[in-house]
């Protein structure tokens, strides 16, 4: 689980299209491309845990092709679940954030939102939009103790990037300033400073890694 290992002894809850069975958090079944369960299931968490101090929008999907070949439901995917399942966790979650006065939301976006990489048009843009959103609601509520950043890695070894192939992957690794594949502990590290008052004065801000 992605989020093992902070500093803090933070109460993780994830959500999850296909929650993993036997997981030691707890984690809720959520489409985040619907804002309605979105809606219901933020109600549960906040029913069974409380306010929730932080947002992490880590779902994502990825489908590398030619614009003129991409399938219609790959394209409406990646929109869906990247951008909009973003836009629409954040909001549901800024009501409970401005009533305690404070929190954190860490956007996942990618080093493809500031690449050109053939097969990528549509993940990239949607990152990319990722990354202006981000920027754009740090503005909204910058005076409200609430801090908005993302975070744009490049190539981790994932179940989201196990599909891409060895050219794929040497491609993105050759967009790195550091030329190697990101270890996940590295991308939890800036999670947790993000998550710490060490950052309360950081906002809008995308933090490449690689």
């Amino acid at each position: 689980f992605l989020f093992d290992g902070l500093s803090k002894k933070y109460n993780v809850i994830g959500v999850s299209k296909q929650p993993r069975k036997n997981s030691k958090h707890k984690i809720f079944k959520c489409n985040v491309e619907n804002f309605e369960e979105i809606e219901e299931t933020f109600d549960k968490i906040k029913k069974e845990v409380g306010d929730v101090y932080s947002l992490i929008n880590c779902a994502g999907v990825l489908s590398t092709n030619l614009l003129l070949r991409h399938k219609k439901k790959n394209i409406d995917e990646m929109i869906d679940v990247n951008l909009k399942g973003t836009i629409y966790c954040s909001k549901k979650i800024l009501k409970s954030m401005l009533r305690c006065g404070e929190g954190r939301i860490i956007n996942v976006s990618s080093i493809a939102s500031f690449s050109a990489i053939e097969g990528n048009s549509v993940y990239s843009a949607t990152k990319a939009a990722i990354n202006i959103f981000t920027k754009s609601l740090a503005k909204e509520i910058e005076k409200k103790k609430i801090t908005v950043n993302a975070i744009a890695p490049g190539l981790v070894s994932t179940d989201m990037t196990n599909d891409l192939t060895f050219e794929q992957k040497k491609n993105l690794i050759n967009k790195h300033t550091i030329k190697s594949e990101i270890p996940l502990l590295e991308i939890l590290n800036i999670v947790d400073f993000l998550l710490s008052d060490k950052s309360k004065y950081i906002s809008g801000e995308v933090i490449k890694i690689g």
